[in-house]
């Protein structure tokens, strides 16, 4: 809940990875495909997107530097104490149902 509450969500938008498929059919698509990446594929990405949040600030005036690099810390320290947990990093395949 903490960390969907980082995210500015709650619960009503989160659904489990083996009961996502309605969401996709609401919006009128099938799923074709679905993998989830490794725990180290993840935080390899994660690590990425820290690193070019990181270099963006660095690259900005002291304010907006300052706050860029504030912002991609606490995501990261977030994705750090909830992420690993309790989500997984996802990918689909989807195609529109046929009517």
């Amino acid at each position: 809940e903490e960390f969907l509450a980082f995210l500015g969500i709650d619960s009503a938008y989160y659904w489990l990875q083996s009961g996502g498929e309605h969401v996709f059919a609401q919006c009128g698509l099938s799923i074709d495909h679905q993998c989830e990446a490794s725990r180290e594929s993840w935080e390899k990405y994660e690590l990425a997107v820290l690193d070019g949040r990181l270099k963006l600030a660095a690259s900005l005036a002291d304010d907006a530097g300052e706050s860029v690099r504030s912002r991609a810390e606490v995501w990261y320290a977030n994705f750090e104490k909830h992420g690993r947990l309790y989500f997984g990093f996802n990918a689909y395949v989807a195609r529109h149902a046929e009517a």
